[in-house]
């Protein structure tokens, strides 16, 4: 760093003598840049503006503008300056009145090179304080302008997300991003199709497309106060004033509805891309934007019912309407059991009630109603697989149905999307059931005809076939026309009635070896299907083979 310094004498020898002694001193903390002179405090003045020096040496008596009278001006206009009083007279009264008009210090003439040298070393100490303060005070500012997006969002979030507790600091920060008020109601503004938003486009040119859409919003907005900021994902907020704050509400909700319009149009026509915009209402003050963002979200939200493109204002949404309940896991498990099931009447009708339960829930949570389908149909898919559905085309109608679902942008493409998925599903179960039941249920009879006479149930029947017992039982009964347990005892009877009829066997005997432990259970069982005792049976069957 370099210093200059300006030297203020009437007398041209001294202004010489103290030029020379200045520029020949060595070990100062700064060099010296340049050294200009002036004959009277007048033209010192005149040169302030121009030369702009560090130090300033006045001369205590010249004529038109003596020392004290220059050094008062010249503190008042440019008081980082240091200065200096040059002086013949040794007096404490000058002293005191060169202090009071901001004097840093005073030599007296002649000066020796000691006191000049500590003068200037004391000064210069001063100016490098003075540069290295003004370098940080720059710096920081450049760093605020910097920042300045950063503090303007943090405003925008804070008021946005109500976190804000200080209305002080919440004003300052309004101050300083040079806002007369605060903003009074949230716009919020949503690409549509977020999926499909950029798909075969770089990054680059996907966020050029983002700034244009700011950049029509700003010009949208350019003649009355808003805020643009981007929420992340495809959503970006506008906080406006409206242009007249005389305005009634019923003015007020005409004026933003036709600002949305314009944006969203205007959008659509210069990029190609649709929007959905949600408006929140004016609540008339700071904390009211943090409700006036969660009406827009609630307007945007409804996008998913009227479809892409739209501006909703959240008083188009009647939301009394809306009910609220509890995920109807009856009908889910409904809809899976009729599938497994092939009950196809059954299937169609739970699935259409769990939908539309769904859709009307859920409205508010596009997202929640999304997954929430999207595990259905995965539910759907394992129901139908257990039903007996061809795994190459229940995978194929797997990826055509998943992809599909996640692509819809409304509640009713997801309500038609998710039951023709059922259908489709319900197809594939119906075109293999009666064909695979007969096979299943073929290897479980084999399996009891030579197993009949051990303990045998139907849950060990269900593992040999791998199928719940529920639905083994089910389709058991479908095919045979009688419940495991009646076709199980009729094999016993059957056999039991063999060998009364051929051997000579006790009758506990007999029983044992069909399958029964405790005989007199066997001969109830007996009695109750073939309308007597095994002992009459028996009889009976001996006088025949008499005759």
């Amino acid at each position: 760093m370099k210093v200059r310094i300006l030297l203020c004498d009437d007398e041209a020898i001294q202004r010489s003598a103290l030029k020379y002694s200045v520029t020949r001193l060595a070990d100062l903390p700064l060099s010296i840049e340049e050294v200009q002179e002036a004959v009277h405090g007048k033209q010192a003045l005149e040169l302030m503006q121009s030369f702009r020096p560090d130090i300033v040496f006045l001369d205590l008596r010249m004529p038109v503008m003596g020392g004290l009278e220059a050094a008062k001006l010249i503190t008042e206009q440019y008081p980082e300056v240091q200065i200096v009083i040059l002086t013949a007279y040794d007096e404490f009264n000058f002293a005191q009145e060169a202090i009071k008009v901001g004097v840093r210090d005073y030599l007296l003439k002649p000066a020796s090179e000691a006191d000049l040298q500590r003068v200037l070393k004391k000064l210069m100490c001063q100016v490098i304080d003075r540069q290295e303060k003004a370098r940080m005070l720059e710096s920081l500012k450049k760093r605020l302008a910097e920042a300045r997006p950063y503090i303007q969002l943090e405003y925008i979030s804070d008021l946005l997300n109500g976190t804000w507790v200080d209305e002080a600091a919440i004003d300052q920060r309004r101050d300083f991003l040079g806002l007369e008020m605060h903003p009074e109601l949230v716009m919020l503004l949503e690409l549509d199709e977020p999926g499909q938003f950029g798909k075969g486009q770089s990054e680059t040119e996907r966020q050029l497309l983002k700034e244009q859409i700011r950049l029509i919003i700003k010009q949208e907005t350019r003649s009355f106060p808003a805020l643009i900021s981007r929420l992340g994902g495809e959503r970006l907020a506008i906080l406006l004033n409206s242009p007249d704050s005389s305005m009634t509400d019923r003015e007020r909700l005409v004026w933003v509805i036709s600002v949305a319009e314009r944006i969203r149009i205007r959008i659509n026509q210069e990029t190609g891309q649709s929007v959905s915009i949600g408006l929140g209402r004016s609540y008339g003050e700071p904390r009211g934007l943090h409700q006036s963002h969660q009406d827009a979200q609630k307007a945007l939200r409804f996008k998913f019912v009227l479809g892409c493109n739209h501006t909703i204002h959240i008083d188009d949404i009647d939301i009394s309407q809306v009910r609220s309940a509890e995920y109807p896991y009856d009908l889910e498990s409904k809809v899976s059991e009729s599938l497994r099931l092939g009950d196809e009447q059954s299937a169609r009708d739970a699935l259409k009630a769990l939908v539309n339960a769904l859709c009307l829930q859920g409205w508010e949570h596009p997202e929640t109603v999304r997954w929430r389908v999207l595990e259905l149909f995965v539910i759907l898919a394992r129901s139908a697989a257990e039903g007996g559905a061809d795994p190459d085309q229940l995978s194929e109608c797997n990826l055509q149905y998943l992809e599909s679902l996640q692509s819809v942008g409304t509640l009713s493409e997801m309500h038609g999307a998710i039951l023709q998925a059922g259908d489709r599903l319900l197809e594939l179960v119906l075109n293999v059931r009666n064909m695979r039941h007969q096979r299943l249920i073929m290897r479980a009879t084999q399996y009891m005809q030579e197993h009949f006479n051990q303990a045998l149930s139907l849950e060990d029947l269900a593992r040999v076939v791998y199928l719940s017992p529920f639905y083994f039982s089910h389709i058991f009964k479908e095919e045979m026309g009688m419940t495991f347990i009646e076709y199980l005892t009729s094999l016993r009877i059957n056999e039991a009635k063999r060998l009364l009829r051929d051997t000579l066997l006790a009758v506990g005997t007999i029983a044992e070896q069909v399958g029964y432990n405790d005989v007199n259970y066997f001969s109830r069982v007996f009695k109750k299907v073939v309308g007597m005792t095994p002992s009459q049976f028996r009889d009976k069957n001996a006088r025949l083979n008499e005759v």
